[in-house]
């Protein structure tokens, strides 16, 4: 479709050259070769100086530069007579003081892309103000052809004397294009240069065609209209229906400067694709991409993938295909993300394979690089997974989109899992319990064995040997015998591992695992609401006090965080609403790869009284869910996010009816305040938004992290619990403030705080959800449904009770705006239970929602 950009810049087709020898007659001897003097290399820039005046258009040029590139800019007549100092600059060299390119989406001209491309820039600067009728005409040509490129090339101009945060406006555009010129005509309205004052024109390009920018002109008088002939009887023509391409090609271009997404047409079978590709570790290339539901020539079937070191196991269904031919070799750090949709798909289970022809050391090259994919309706998502790979010029590479009926983990050549962000999951670093695969109302726990056992140690590890264990829960000791519930990894059959049990040495007795199920009004029938595995909505007196005053329907609490898993069925009816915003780029999915986000939307809102998994404190409420930060990889999880992000999230949770905001993020305040956010979280809260941060994890003496550090933001701590026996909440004998909580908050909220990783007490941790699309391998929960069960500790955790206890009380009082941030906060302080520590580090004390519900 096009060569955009940096590519096109940097020189993606330039190089190389030939020569022709002039006839004549043969010459009679061969002198000595006089040595080729070496090129002269090309500047990085060109400048020129362009005199304007009201007697006619004046035209400057440019280059060519570095790659082989030059440019033309035709400036109309002008106000007034000046001298115009113009700069003409490769696309990977952005003029000092210009917003990122990413800012033209948020223009009044809003041109609604993603992955926009620097092509070129110039600049100009005059040496008086002057005034012209309309912007300039612009060329751009390139030492090769660029006709593909004209429906998806534009031009933008930044204006230094706008308000700050005014950023690019798109003015031009689409060019034409004709060989290897691209041309771009100027039009209204007119526009005027400040003495001394730089202005920027980008020419950018798109990997699809967007909307042409609509300059508001001047209204031209309304003419008469005459009047309209009456027709002739058109004859009725029955069209004939175009059929349906056997595949659909597009052109794009990738480089450094960031991520090129492709999107393919229909082909028969109602399949539509699309491909992103990363941002590469350098150089560019122009791919020719095509989607096909037919294997292509030379590859091998599909069933082949299961033969490769990363197997994936069962039975496979091709679905569709894409070959990718380059113009240069290039490599990239991670797998490419990915979507195809297919109207019936044999098996839930999706899974992205590739085929690199260049590759001999694999008997049949295939590679399965990514999956399980998330598949809502009909569609399956691959998510970005770390593994350096190269496509190499001139030849064709395939990617197969597949189906399996076993579900398994994919995971990248040369890649180990390593912990989780501490600040994720602090003391535990994010420790998961094994995946579920049980129905909904199954009394029985698949995936847990209760066991007594002898308390000698060859016992413990006979126990450890003979069942594939992800975790043990030790439940105490009586008579000599320990007692514990194993849970087992994923994919082991308990029947079995029950087996091997019975027939260890040590071994007293094996007996499943049960759920109990509360029936009583007023209170959810959710198999894991228990006064263990939720203690915490038990002590803050959610269930049944608070539910028996008011479910909150009708509130909107907005998550701005890492995502969500759209497919956990306790969440999905949910979403009103999901975005992903991360480094200015906006897309529609949220799909969680870090489980951070899902865990923070279950504790607000998870369904409560369906017969399934979690309950949230909001029990109607429901969520607008974004994204702000990065794609977890195969190896991190520590990924940071853009205050700008989080500014538009806040922003667009308030324009989208957002009664509360919860930001379980933060950075310590010696790291300093952030405009962009502090004025979002002000105008969150000058709309009647109330907005709900997290304290901070730094511990003792430290103060609120930003943003819940700024005036009016509900500032949430973490409580503990010290119990005198592990997983018996009657047990309770006191309550602190996590030892990892920061000072003065508004008030704390339970958070946990486990002594380690392998406390086995769940009284000391929250326990909520995960993602089924988390990055690091070990973290994937790959049973139907997602209720995949996550250990988490932290301040993050404790905010989003409040924030559904927020939703609970502003229900009651009649929706967004009855109750303004400050009457929230003296209510959440009034109500809160003193834990008997000092208000330095509980605030006002303990949140209790039945008890903030009572007040008038």
């Amino acid at each position: 479709m096009i060569c955009a950009a940096a590519a096109l810049v940097a020189g993606c087709g330039g190089g190389g050259g030939s020569s022709s020898t002039p006839s004549g007659p043969p010459a009679t001897a061969t002198p000595t070769a006089s040595p080729t003097p070496s090129p002269t290399p090309l500047p990085g820039s060109s400048s020129t100086s362009i005199t304007v005046s009201p007697s006619g258009s004046s035209t400057g040029t440019f280059g060519p530069v570095s790659g082989g590139f030059s440019a033309t800019a035709t400036i109309p007549a002008a106000s007034v007579a000046a001298s115009l100092n113009a700069t003409f600059l490769p696309g990977g060299s952005q003029p000092t003081g210009t917003p990122t390119i990413q800012n033209l989406r948020r223009r009044p001209q809003n041109i609604g892309a993603q992955n926009i491309q620097a092509i070129a820039f110039v600049t100009i600067t005059t040496n008086v103000t002057v005034t012209f009728p309309r912007t300039p005409d612009f060329t751009f040509t390139a030492p090769y052809n660029v006709s593909q490129l004209g429906g998806f090339a534009y031009v933008a101009e930044y204006d230094p004397t706008k308000p700050s945060g005014t950023g690019w406006t798109t003015i031009e555009g689409p060019a034409t294009a004709s060989g290897n010129t691209l041309s771009f005509t100027g039009g209204p309205p007119p526009i005027t240069l400040q003495a001394g004052q730089t202005y920027a024109f980008l020419l950018f390009s798109v990997p699809q065609a967007i909307p042409t920018p609509t300059p508001t002109p001047t209204a031209s008088p309304t003419p008469t209209v005459s009047p309209t002939p009456t027709a002739s009887p058109t004859p009725t023509v029955t069209p004939t229906a175009t059929p349906t391409p056997n595949s659909s090609t597009k052109t794009f271009m990738v480089s450094s400067a960031g991520p090129s997404t492709v999107t393919f047409d229909t082909i028969p079978g109602g399949i539509t694709a699309s491909l992103t590709m990363p941002a590469t570790t350098s150089g560019s290339a122009t791919f020719t991409a095509t989607l096909t539901a037919a294997p292509p020539n030379g590859v091998p079937v599909v069933s082949d993938v299961r033969r490769r070191p990363r197997t994936v196991g069962g039975t496979l269904t091709p679905i569709a295909y894409v070959t990718i031919t380059s113009t240069a070799s290039v490599t990239f750090p991670s797998t490419p993300g990915a979507s195809v949709t297919v109207p019936s798909a044999a098996s839930p289970y999706g899974y992205l394979g590739y085929f690199d022809p260049a590759n001999t050391s694999q008997s049949n090259n295939w590679e399965a690089i990514g999956g399980a994919a998330t598949f809502v309706g009909g569609k399956f998502t691959f998510s970005n997974s770390d593994a350096n790979y190269t496509i190499a010029s001139g030849t064709t590479a395939t990617f197969a989109f597949f189906s399996s009926n076993a579900l398994v983990a994919v995971t990248p050549p040369g890649n180990t899992d390593s912990r989780n962000c501490a600040s994720y999951a602090v003391g535990a670093n994010g420790k998961r319990r094994a995946p579920r695969t049980d129905a909904l109302l199954s009394s029985i726990v698949p995936n847990q064995l209760y066991v007594t056992r002898h308390s000698d140690a060859r016992t413990a590890s006979g126990v450890r040997n003979a069942a594939s264990t992800a975790r043990v829960l030790a439940l105490g000791t009586e008579n000599g015998l320990v007692h514990e519930a194993i849970t087992l990894a994923a994919g082991v059959d308990a029947t079995k591992a029950a087996a091997a049990l019975r027939a260890t040495s040590g071994v007293v007795d094996v007996a499943s695992v049960h759920r109990r199920f509360l029936a009583s009004d007023g209170a959810a029938n959710d198999p894991l609401l228990s006064t263990t595995n939720q203690w915490y909505l038990y002590i803050t007196n959610v269930d049944p006090g608070a539910w028996s005053v008011t479910h909150g329907t009708g509130i909107k609490a907005a998550v701005i965080d890492t995502g969500v898993d759209e497919t956990n069925q306790d969440l999905a009816a949910k979403l009103d609403k999901t975005e992903s915003i991360v480094d200015g780029v906006i897309t529609t999915s949220a799909q969680d790869t870090n489980g951070h986000g899902t865990n923070v939307s279950g504790l607000v809102a998870a369904q409560p009284n369906n017969g399934y998994g979690f309950a949230g404190t909001g029990w109607d409420v429901h969520l607008l869910v974004y994204k702000i930060f990065p794609d977890a990889t195969s190896t991190s999880d520590c990924q940071s996010a853009s205050t700008a992000d989080e500014a538009a999230a806040i922003r667009d949770a308030v324009a989208n009816g957002a009664a509360v905001i919860n930001l379980s993020l933060g950075s310590p305040q010696s790291s300093g305040a952030d405009t962009a956010e502090q004025q979002a979280v002000a105008y969150a809260q000058q709309n009647g938004v109330i907005v709900v941060a997290a304290d901070g994890n730094e511990g003792p003496g430290q103060p609120p992290d930003y943003p819940a550090a700024y005036a009016n933001v509900v500032a949430v701590g973490a409580s503990a619990v010290m119990d005198s026996t592990a997983n018996s909440y009657t047990s309770i004998t006191s309550e602190t403030v996590a030892s990892y909580s920061n000072d003065t908050p508004t008030l704390v909220a339970p958070g946990g705080d486990a002594s380690s990783g392998s406390d086995g007490d769940i009284l000391h941790w929250i326990l909520g959800y995960g993602t089924t699309t988390a990055g690091l391998p070990g973290d994937r929960c790959t049973n139907s449904g997602g209720v995949c069960e996550v250990l988490f500790n932290g301040t993050s955790q404790a905010t989003p009770q409040v924030t559904g206890a927020v939703s609970l009380l502003l229900a009651k009082h009649g929706g967004r705006g009855s109750l303004s941030a400050s009457q929230v906060i003296t209510d959440l302080r009034t109500s809160a239970h003193s834990i008997g520590v000092s208000s330095t580090r509980q605030g006002a004390g303990r949140l209790d929602v039945n008890a903030l519900l009572a007040l008038p």
